[in-house]
């Protein structure tokens, strides 16, 4: 296979607050000797303008300058290349030049190679893959491309979407969210307190606030011998969002947790068929706040919300917030034999289905009335 000779240089503005970056040119761009001018780029064009920026406005780029082959656009010819190398050294170069606030990584390769994430295969690293679980995340660049803060946003290429139309309205989402972070460098994650197993007297005190509260999200994560792991709830008091999780280590504590499950307060789950029935079945957990019109469930509305797209929480939480994607995690913890690592998966999963509940509420109530 032969890598195209042509090279095609960045395009764009000396300052800039975002960028875009995609795995290679392909024929139009060796071609003309610009990026982004065939059918995708012009798809990116049309959502970069929809967002009130025109192509002169942002920085364009490639992990690599020069095509993969002649025949073919498959960028794995390019890995292990002296002209992928010389790529990423320009952009490394680039980006700490101009230091822009957000970097948008277009697909598998560029998320890989700007954040170190991509998916799994048989519990081992996947480079290239993974861009679904992550687009929508805006995660650290690694320290090659970080000067000193440059954050990633993950999403889907162009080119993808020109075969699957369905997934354009998720793609005006991914850049209508991309451009609003070009205006600050930071992350911006959502801050949360959390609380393992507190002691007795802690936890009396953050039961009565939960209780005393607008809202309490519900999570619990299961043992296959009909046992739960935990049971996690988050609340906010004082504007001060808390997440707690009471471990089966602490069978002691599994009161205060009962006390939350039956209270009145309005509750929120995800998929609350199987968590709800799950501690009335083998608990006798009586589930307080949800029927009757009381709760919300978040795989319920986004089904008026998103009808056409998943309603797992990891795409809930990438569309509705800004907690970066963090579900590997119930699959990290057995390989490192760290329980620990359970425990605060929890509590991620009751603070992402309470803050998605949130945008929900807003959302619909903008919609419907």
């Amino acid at each position: 296979m032969t890598i195209g000779t042509q090279r095609v240089p960045f395009a764009g503005p000396d300052e800039y607050d975002i960028m875009f970056v995609g795995e290679a040119p392909g024929a139009e761009e060796q071609g003309q000797g610009r990026p982004f001018v065939g059918r995708s780029g012009q798809l990116l064009e049309r959502y970069i303008g929809r967002n009130l920026l025109t192509r002169s406005q942002v920085k364009l780029a490639n992990l690599s300058k020069y095509r993969p082959g002649t025949n073919h656009n498959k960028f794995e010819a390019l890995l292990g290349s002296s002209q992928l190398e010389e790529g990423l050294n320009e952009l490394e170069e680039e980006i700490k030049r101009a230091k822009p606030n957000v970097i948008v990584a277009l697909g598998g390769w560029p998320l890989y190679y700007l954040t170190g994430c991509c998916g799994l295969d048989k519990g081992k690293s996947a480079p290239g893959s993974g861009i679904f679980l992550y687009r929508g995340s805006r995660l650290p660049a690694l320290p090659r491309f970080r000067g000193p803060l440059q954050k990633v946003f993950g999403s889907l290429h162009p080119a993808y979407i020109t075969r699957v139309w369905g997934q354009n309205p998720l793609f005006n989402l991914d850049i209508t969210n991309a451009v609003e972070d070009s205006k600050f460098p930071e992350l911006r994650y959502p801050e949360y307190e959390e609380h393992i197993d507190p002691d007795q007297s802690l936890l009396h005190d953050l039961v009565h606030e939960s209780i005393a509260s607008d809202w309490i999200s519900l999570d619990i994560e299961t043992f296959p011998n009909q046992q739960y792991s935990c049971v996690g709830w988050a609340y906010k008091h004082n504007d001060i969002m808390k997440g707690v999780c009471i471990t089966f280590e602490r069978p002691d504590l599994a009161r205060f947790a009962h006390e939350v499950w039956r209270s009145d307060t309005p509750k929120i789950l995800q998929f609350a068929t199987y968590d709800a029935p799950f501690m009335d079945r083998f608990y006798q957990w009586k589930l307080g706040g949800y029927y009757n019109g009381q709760g919300w469930d978040t795989y319920v509305a986004s089904a008026s919300l998103l009808p056409d797209f998943p309603r797992g929480l990891d795409f809930l939480v990438s569309v509705h917030t800004r907690m970066p994607y963090y579900k590997s995690d119930r699959k990290v913890w057995k390989q490192a034999r760290d329980m620990n690592i359970l425990w605060k998966y929890n509590i991620k999963d009751t603070v992402g289905t309470y803050l998605v509940a949130m945008d929900q509420m807003g959302q619909i109530k903008e919609l419907f009335g």
